[in-house]
Order: C-alpha cells, then sequence, then structure tokens
C-alpha cells in the first residue's frame, strides 16, 4: 500500500522497492477516554441498519492542529524495534471557513477526499471518535 510506504519513508526506514504489504488488519479500538473507534473495512460489510458509524476521528495532524479523517483498519508494525498500534485513515479535507464563522466554530463541514488521502497514524495521535453526518450541498 503506498500510504504504509509513505509512512515508512517519512519515518526514514528504508523500503525495498519489491517489498509486499502483508497486514493483518482489525476493526476496533477503545481509546482511553472509553470510547470504541470501529473501521470501514468492518462496517462497510455491514447491513445499514447494523452499522455503528463510530469510526470517523479527530486526531493531531502535521502542524498540531485537529485534524479528521474516518478509520479504514488497524494494524501493528515494528518501528526502531518497538511494536507500534497504527490506523491506516482517509483524511477530510479542511473544513469550510465560512459556514465555520456564520456558525461561530459550531458547525465544522469537510469534504470527503476517500482513497485520494489515505494516510497512517499512530493511534496515540487519535483524540476522540466524532460524528461526520452528511450535510446537503
Amino acid at each position: 500500500m503506498d500510504a504504509i510506504r509513505a509512512f515508512f519513508s517519512l519515518n526514514g526506514i528504508a523500503v525495498d522497492e519489491n517489498w509486499t504489504t502483508q497486514v493483518k488488519k482489525w476493526a476496533c479500538l477503545q481509546l482511553p477516554n472509553g470510547q470504541f473507534i470501529r473501521t470501514a473495512w468492518k462496517e462497510k460489510q455491514k447491513f445499514p441498519s447494523k452499522v455503528r458509524m463510530s469510526r470517523n476521528v479527530n486526531h493531531d495532524g502535521d502542524s498540531q492542529s485537529l485534524e479528521f479523517a474516518e478509520v479504514q483498519f488497524f494494524f501493528k508494525i515494528t518501528l526502531r524495534d518497538r511494536v507500534e498500534t497504527m490506523a491506516l485513515v482517509s483524511k477530510f479535507g479542511a473544513p469550510d471557513v465560512q459556514l465555520c464563522a456564520k456558525s461561530s466554530g459550531a458547525l465544522l463541514i469537510c469534504q470527503y477526499q476517500g482513497v485520494m488521502a489515505l494516510e497512517v497514524i499512530s493511534i496515540k495521535a487519535i483524540s476522540s471518535c466524532m460524528a461526520m453526518v452528511p450535510f446537503p450541498e
């Protein structure tokens, strides 16, 4: 997966170009605050009436500001002789500034980026689970 290769590259880990990704995924994780995060990988396999919609999170981004993403799946990797738990996420775009200002910061409208914005993050960066409700244009 390109997102996992990019993560290795950003962390100074050399990966052979013929290296193939083999990841053991899992679908649910409990945060220290008690919230359960689920994943698109499993939730999309369910009937719509059974989906829990707890796969959207806010997390610390590169610029130390909060960013929003949909968790695709969780996995573990070994980095510098330590096992780390990571999440493959699909990032949402930045909030619409005008709507945010008009609502006094109460409404944040973000565009879903899908597979075009996949990124690997540490689960330690995840702050909480949150709702991303479809918004009419």
